[in-house]
């Protein structure tokens, strides 16, 4: 297997004690984010929504920049439809 075709991207885990569960956000991608009741169930839950963020994106018209292939702050300033967050 290569992992030259394969993009990765940052997850970042940690414990919600307000919703009782390990919460594994992908900043790179514009509201991604998973949870479980372990450390590898989030990261697990996480790779599904990743690959069915990546599938639908395009379908929502979502810009290219949102989908984690440009600069991060673009994923935490602008909306999906490119209007900036108020």
């Amino acid at each position: 297997m290569t992992h030259s075709s394969q993009k990765y991207h940052e997850i970042i885990l940690y414990w919600s004690a307000e919703d009782d569960s390990f919460i594994a956000e992908v900043p790179e991608l514009h509201g991604c984010a998973a949870d479980g009741t372990t450390r590898q169930e989030a990261l697990a839950n996480a790779e599904t929504v990743i690959r069915e963020w990546i599938e639908t994106a395009p379908k929502l018209l979502i810009p290219a920049e949102l989908r984690g292939f440009g600069h991060r702050r673009a994923c935490e300033d602008v909306k999906p439809d490119g209007g900036p967050l108020l």
